[in-house]
């Protein structure tokens, strides 16, 4: 899901290779968001830029019933796919800006979608499709220092060398570096903060693992073929002399959990505006 100014995105256009390499949730986010929020299988779950599933199946696989929102045409062709023999799983091709849905939810998740979203928008429409007392879950991932960190160092040079615009004094960020709850500011005036939690996963990747799954990033998708490949050349490069022909990459996942507040009190705010 991206913002509504742009009508493809860009890993729109590697759908199978989305659905193939980017990482699903670790299991204990999935299993603190369904306590936080009081999940179950009769609760009614908006899921806004789903991409190819990656949490949707894990909640499908919790017996939970979803309704999926993804503007992506060929993100939607592989969805439909993976998810054609789960009847509780609904998937609706669209624009979560622009789209009418006909009922209210009692949550709706964002996972690693947010801030695709119109940011005029994201919060007031979230408000317009919550039951009373509803949930809001952000799901977010940061690319944090670890796994094979020399790895994530010396591919630094690749991308001064081949991707414009990249900062000689970039690196990632270690994870205390790294602040949770971004979105508590934005949404604070109609949601109240009840639960913020990380979740650290590793994943070993191939040099041609890694090569599919950066081929998945908007940021890189974005850059012409020919610095595209000798890009990608050049880090696959680096994994198999250096580095054995494998890494390991740290993924720093963050669940954040906030429960709309009453209506008087939302008065209240636009009411001083």
């Amino acid at each position: 899901m991206v913002d509504s100014k742009k009508e493809n995105p860009e890993f729109d256009r590697n759908a199978s290779e989305y659905n193939r390499s980017r990482p699903t949730y670790p299991s204990s986010l999935i299993d603190d968001l369904i306590h936080v929020a009081h999940l179950d299988d009769s609760s009614k779950i908006l899921e806004v830029g789903m991409g190819t599933g990656q949490l949707t199946r894990s909640l499908a696989d919790r017996k939970l019933s979803v309704t999926a929102v993804e503007m992506g045409k060929n993100l939607v062709d592989v969805a439909k796919i993976k998810f054609s023999e789960f009847p509780e799983i609904e998937i609706i091709e669209g624009n979560f800006e622009k789209i009418v849905l006909k009922q209210v939810y009692d949550a709706v998740i964002f996972a690693t979608s947010f801030k695709w979203i119109d940011p005029e928008l994201r919060v007031q429409k979230v408000k317009e499709v919550l039951k009373k007392d509803g949930i809001l879950a952000i799901i977010d991932t940061h690319h944090a220092m670890g796994g094979d960190r020399k790895f994530f160092t010396e591919s630094q040079d690749c991308y001064l060398r081949w991707r414009s615009g990249t900062s000689p004094d970039y690196r990632l960020p270690e994870i205390p570096e790294v602040h949770p709850k971004r979105w508590e500011r934005e949404t604070q005036n109609y949601f109240e903060t009840i639960f913020s939690g990380t979740y650290q996963l590793e994943i070993s990747y191939t040099s041609s693992e890694y090569r599919r799954l950066l081929s998945t990033y908007s940021d890189i998708l974005s850059m012409g073929k020919s610095k595209r490949d000798q890009l990608l050349d050049c880090i696959s490069t680096l994994i198999d002399s250096e580095f054995n022909g494998k890494i390991r990459k740290l993924y720093l996942f963050e669940l954040f959990v906030a429960k709309k507040k009453p209506v008087s009190i939302q008065s209240n705010i636009d009411g001083q505006k």
